[in-house]
């Protein structure tokens, strides 16, 4: 009976408690996480919130918290952050507190990113080549106006619903979660979780450190409980990059593996312009309004895709009578008495002008037009002279002009 009852003890404390996060000893060494570790201030791993209770409450009127962009799954080169609200509950006055982890408000499965080490991407950090990166992450991680966590804040409602311990692990985790017996105020230490968390935003990633959050209580009638103390281990920190970005030469902030990808990670291409075969060099960008997407065209005048979703760029012919078909980038070629429109990216009818024309401007002769500096021949600036033999006249005399000898 002695034996049955000890094997079910033992079953019984191989399971996990429902409040417990998970604890992950296999990445310590990569990590340098274990004894001797040097903790310091982790006032910057906080979006909202507070250590204490001088900030607002937490989803219950006597548990106060804060929130903090924490991995919840850590691997050896980096980890899958979320915005997670860290709290410290509490049930009776003879009970000790505990953490728990709650959905801030703002929270959004979008927010939640693979970081990772240079060198490494993709779901767990797995080794990448050294290549074109099939995807560049388009958002902005940092809690500024234009970062994807500038409306992360502490939740303060919808008391103990919804806790998310299950889904979150962390270095090491000691003390009593809830339900761990009687409470001695002499000697006892409320329950200490170590996370990996964000100490330092950047737009394309964040410097992460082993953080270490220890509860408290107050009030031997009323319990108030809160995060008593906050250390990061910044000797332990790591650079880590969102997909598409790689360290710079010194290790201090991401940068794009390769720009172009990055450049349009963020843009939803209209149909017939590859994504994968955009490049800077050769092309540019186009906003087509009304499609609601974008296009990118041959840079160099006279130059068009070499076929439908091969925009490769090959010679079209004369610009002014060839150019690109906006709706897929390959050549028009205009046949005789026809111009190629750069706004429409279609061939339109030529206008037939005569010499008198060209001179002196459409319909106009030397005798309708007398004033020299009125007529258009003698414009220096190309621009200015197609438009007076366009209108056949000039609203005013021009300034740019070759000089004439009775102007001297």
């Amino acid at each position: 009976m002695k034996k049955l009852f000890a094997s079910l003890l033992a079953v019984f404390m191989a399971i996990p408690s429902a409040y417990a996060i998970h604890t992950n000893s296999n990445v310590w060494g990569a990590w340098g996480y274990g004894d001797g570790v040097k903790w310091d201030s982790a006032q910057d791993f906080i979006i909202d919130g507070c250590v204490g209770q001088g900030c607002s409450h937490g989803t219950c009127g006597d548990e106060w918290g804060l929130v903090g962009l924490i991995a919840l799954n850590i691997v050896d080169h980096g980890g899958y952050f979320c915005p997670y609200q860290l709290q410290c509950a509490n049930e009776r006055k003879n009970k000790h507190t505990w953490t728990v982890y709650y959905l801030p408000n703002g929270y959004d499965d979008s927010k939640c990113v693979w970081l990772c080490e240079d060198g490494y991407g993709g779901e767990n950090c797995e080794p990448i080549p050294e290549s074109r990166p099939s995807f560049c992450d388009p958002n902005i991680l940092t809690t500024e106006a234009e970062g994807i966590y500038s409306d992360i804040s502490l939740r303060t409602d919808r008391c103990g619903s919804d806790p998310k311990e299950s889904t979150v692990t962390g270095f090491s985790s000691w003390k009593d979660d809830y339900g761990g017996g009687v409470l001695n105020r002499k000697r006892d230490i409320w329950e200490t979780d170590v996370l990996l968390g964000a100490i330092k935003f950047l737009q394309h990633g964040v410097i992460a450190a082993p953080i270490k959050a220890q509860c408290g209580r107050n009030n031997w009638s009323d319990i108030d409980s809160y995060v008593n103390t906050l250390h990061a281990a910044p000797d332990l920190a790591k650079l880590l990059c969102a997909p598409g970005y790689r360290a710079n030469s010194d290790g201090t902030d991401c940068v794009a593996i390769n720009q172009d990808v990055c450049e349009i990670a963020g843009m939803t291409l209209c149909a017939y312009f590859p994504r994968d075969s955009y490049t800077s060099a050769t092309h540019k960008l186009y906003e087509d309004t009304e499609a609601g997407c974008t296009k990118y065209f041959c840079s160099e005048e006279g130059m068009a895709f070499q076929g439908v979703e091969d925009p490769t760029c090959v010679e079209c012919g004369i610009p002014v009578k060839s150019g690109s078909n906006l709706v897929n980038g390959t050549c028009v070629s205009c046949d005789t008495g026809e111009y190629y429109d750069s706004e429409t990216g279609t061939c339109k009818p030529a206008n037939a002008y005569s010499k008198t024309d060209l001179q002196y401007g459409l319909n106009q002769t030397k005798n309708t037009q007398s004033d020299v500096d009125m007529q258009c021949w003698p414009a220096k600036v190309p621009e200015e002279y197609v438009e007076c033999v366009k209108k056949g006249y000039r609203a005013q005399p021009m300034d740019n002009k070759f000089p004439l000898v009775w102007d001297n």
